[in-house]
């Protein structure tokens, strides 16, 4: 959600939008504020009804009939609402999913630059396996499993 905000705050600012770009925009970018604010309403329940009415106001902005800019700013939001529409409130209506992708990012840095250099190997095919067992070890570190246990009943003939 917090991406999302930052994109259209950032197409308002620095585009010169006009017409019916600038009312989406606008209008998308209330809708983002308020699916934030809807993050911090505590009970469960008031939080699924919220997050299902802000869907249906995000679907009828989406597909409403609007003309689109030189720039194609309407059929780019289109296509991200296609393809992550349907996970823009999960987090409201799941308990324990936070709004931002920030722990997650900060588990994955030092893996993420070990495999970025190759974690001391030199060949493809050594850099390949590092990054398998780094995405791994990784996946296991987030969900609080042991990392050898994992390989042991990888191994051909493990447990």
């Amino acid at each position: 959600m917090q991406h999302q905000r930052r994109l259209s705050k950032k197409d308002l600012e620095h585009r010169n939008l006009k017409g019916d770009s600038l009312k989406f925009l606008t209008a998308l970018h209330r809708l983002d504020y308020k699916y934030h604010i809807c993050d911090k309403i505590e009970d469960i329940h008031t939080r699924k009804v919220a997050a299902r009415c802000l869907d249906k106001k995000r679907s009828e902005l989406m597909w409403g009939t609007c003309e689109d800019d030189e720039y194609k700013t309407i059929a780019r939001r289109q296509r991200r609402h296609r393809r992550e529409g349907y996970y823009m409130s999960t987090h409201l209506q799941k308990e324990g999913i936070p709004a931002d992708n920030n722990s997650v990012e900060r588990i994955n840095r030092w893996f993420v630059s070990v495999r970025s250099d190759g974690g001391g190997n030199r060949s493809q095919k050594g850099m390949d396996a590092n990054s398998v067992l780094f995405t791994l070890k990784a996946t296991d570190w987030i969900n609080i499993r042991s990392f050898f246990d994992h390989l042991i009943r990888s191994a051909p003939g493990g447990g």
